[in-house]
């Protein structure tokens, strides 16, 4: 005849009490006993992990603010209108800064003048010193030009001439070959060419950031 025996499962404590257990039925519970243990520990453990891992997720860098436009009396827009930018041939008087950038004022604009970490937009004309044009935002399929000036995105003299315009300035720069392509030249452009541009600046933008905006 078979002993017979009660079994107590305390699941709070994970805990077996085993009374007159048969010695058989006490070995199996005694095994259930353990996995249920490990299975606990291994719960808390990945519960206790959750929280790091989704503050982790959740962590993403500050998204970059984005640039505001200068604003500008619409007398002063409408200066914008005015078009010299594909005029080769133009009586200037020139200024000429010591790294041989030479720099000329067409037309006068007004408002904010361009500094180092304006974003601006500018329509241009670039051309070899013997008239050839080069280059133009003009011309059909392209678009103004729009670069923050000071990132070195666009050739030294470019982002050196363009500083102190205003809205509706159009200027005219020539670039000695330090500040353009160089001794290497670049496609279309012999290696230690001046190049001439015609810069119109239709527009800024600031960052919240910057001390002058």
């Amino acid at each position: 005849m078979k002993a017979r025996g009660r079994i107590e499962l305390n699941t709070s404590s994970w805990r077996v009490s085993v009374l007159e257990p048969v010695p058989m039925v006490k070995l199996l519970l005694s095994i259930l006993a353990c996995v249920l243990v490990l299975s606990a520990c291994g719960t808390a453990a990945a519960n206790r992990a959750t929280p790091g891992t989704s503050h982790k997720a959740a962590a993403t860098a500050a998204p970059r603010p984005t640039p505001r436009p200068v604003a500008v009396a619409p007398s002063c827009a409408s200066s914008v209108q005015k078009n010299y930018s594909d005029v080769f041939h133009v009586n200037a008087r020139y200024v000429y800064a010591s790294d041989g950038l030479a720099t000329a004022t067409l037309v006068s604009g007004c408002g904010p003048a361009v500094a180092t970490g304006d974003v601006i937009t500018v329509q241009y004309s670039e051309w070899l010193v013997d008239g050839s044009l080069f280059a133009s935002s003009r011309a059909a399929g392209h678009q103004p030009l729009v670069f923050q000036v000071g990132s070195g995105s666009v050739i030294p003299g470019l982002d050196q001439g363009v500083l102190g315009m205003q809205i509706g300035t159009v200027r005219r720069l020539v670039l000695p070959p330090a500040l353009a392509f160089g001794s290497a030249g670049a496609a279309g452009i012999p290696p230690g060419s001046k190049l001439v541009f015609n810069v119109e600046l239709l527009s800024i933008a600031r960052y919240p950031s910057q001390p002058h905006a």
